[in-house]
Formats: structure tokens, sequence, C-alpha cells
């Protein structure tokens, strides 16, 4: 007998709720997710019965997966950040080497932060249609120099970094996060750059991640305050354009809940 027969590797998700800076959304699955328990160790035996014959299947899923997940990942952390900048880079050579590309822009960004201090960045490739590559970034206190292009998008101005020297710089400052969140999440492709550790994109420390909470215990005086926002055959996404206070959020919360990031940071009594 097994040290783990009968142990609960996956969890149930009816619900989940996420904490952000301005608001709190609430997603409702038609039917409960079964995702792997965050405490589930990959060499228990359990997880080496699956069939060989499956493994193509397997891999299809799992990149589906990975890429929703990584979008997910990605609104969240546009979304809970003041980044404040967004700026497209274009090597002038080298074009077509990914690896060497990303090493020449984590150079630059490191560089930037020895001049300029210290700064908050999302980093995510894409190839242009002859398969040439830039980067596309989203900034929170740079605060290197920005010269006017003299070009214009949408009545807006659009700036070079003066001190990018490799390439060519587009840069602007972002109006609304949810657009930019949706805008950059779109890069997040089957087709699109991946470096050698399979990163779909990259940043730096310090970004904050939404308070999330598993299978909440809600009241219905707490679902009476959420507003529905989309409904799919999936799931039906529900927002509080406001904030709940630490005592709630705590009410709401079931002990022992994988949590992605501390109460303390978004707060509010």
């Amino acid at each position: 007998m097994s040290l783990f027969d009968g142990y609960e590797v996956y969890q149930e998700i009816s619900s989940v709720i996420k904490v952000y800076p301005d608001f709190v959304r609430l997603i409702n699955y038609g039917e409960p997710v079964l995702v792997r328990r965050f405490d589930y160790d990959e060499r228990r035996p359990d997880s080496e019965n699956k069939s060989k014959k499956n493994k193509k299947d397997d891999e299809e899923e799992n990149e589906i997966k990975s890429i929703r997940n990584a979008k997910t990942r990605l609104i969240d952390i546009t979304l809970c950040n003041e980044f404040d900048l967004f700026v497209t880079f274009t090597f002038a050579k080298d074009r077509y080497d990914v690896d060497l590309l990303k090493r020449r822009m984590a150079f630059w960004l490191n560089n930037q932060r020895i001049l300029h201090g210290k700064f908050l960045y999302v980093i995510v490739p894409e190839y242009h249609k002859d398969k040439a590559l830039h980067f596309h970034a989203l900034f929170c206190g740079y605060n290197g120099n920005l010269v006017d292009s003299g070009k214009r998008y949408k009545n807006r101005i659009l700036y070079n970094v003066s001190s990018f020297r490799a390439g060519f710089t587009s840069a602007e400052y972002i109006e609304s996060r949810e657009k930019t969140a949706g805008y950059v999440a779109k890069y997040i492709t089957k087709d699109m750059p991946r470096f050698k550790n399979k990163q779909r994109y990259w940043c730096s420390n310090g970004l904050k991640r939404p308070l999330r909470i598993i299978n909440p215990k809600l009241t219905e005086q707490d679902k009476s305050i959420f507003k529905s926002v989309h409904r799919d055959k999936q799931k039906e996404i529900l927002e509080f354009r406001g904030q709940f206070s630490d005592n709630d959020l705590a009410r709401i919360a079931v002990y022992g809940t994988k949590r992605e990031d501390d109460l303390r940071i978004f707060g509010k009594d």
C-alpha cells in the first residue's frame, strides 16, 4: 500500500474572488473546475499512471492551458500595478536571435535601473511577419529621457527612449490599464517567441498580484453588490467597483486556501 493512497490530488473550485486595487472580481464556474492541489508533489505514484497513448493529447491540452494561464497572469499583473508607459523596442541587428536579443534587452533594463533608479516592468516578445523580433514593454516609474518623435497616434504623442541606441523605440503614456491589459494579452499566442526556459514573458521583481480567494463563503448580501460583466458556457464573471474591508475578506475566505498575495497590500478598513 502506497503512503499516498487516498490522497486528494485535485481540488474542486466552483468560484474564485480576485481582489484588484480598484475593484473585486468574482468568477463563478458553470461546473466545478478540477485543479491540482498546490501542496501536491509531482513525484507521488498516482502522477505516473497516465497512459502513454494520451501523451500527445495531454501536450496539446497543456499548451492551451499554458497560453490561457499566461494571459491571465499577465492581465492580473497589468491591473495590479501602476504602469504608466507602453514601449515597443525593435533591435537593428541580430533581429532573429531570440535568446541573444533577450540578453541584450535584459542588459539594457539593468543598466537603466543603475542609471535612473529602480522601476517596474513587464516584457512581452512578438515576431514580425518576417519572424524578426521586437519587445513590448510596460513600465512603471521609469525616469529615463523620452523625446517627442514628432509622430502621433490617435492624437497621442509618440516618444522615443533616447538611451536605447541598439535600434528603435516607440513609447506612449498609458491612459487605461484595463484596455492595456487586454491589448498586451493578445501577444500571448501559440506561435509567439519562447526563450530557453520556455517563458512567454518576463518581469521585474516586486510586482503586485491580486489577492485570490478560492471557493469564498459569500452571503446573499455579498453577492448582491456584484454586477455581471461576462457570461459564457464555462463561467460568469461579475465585478464590484469598490473594495471589501480586511474583516470581510477574512470572513469570506476559507482557512488554508492558497493566496497569491498579502491582505495588507490592498487592505482597506
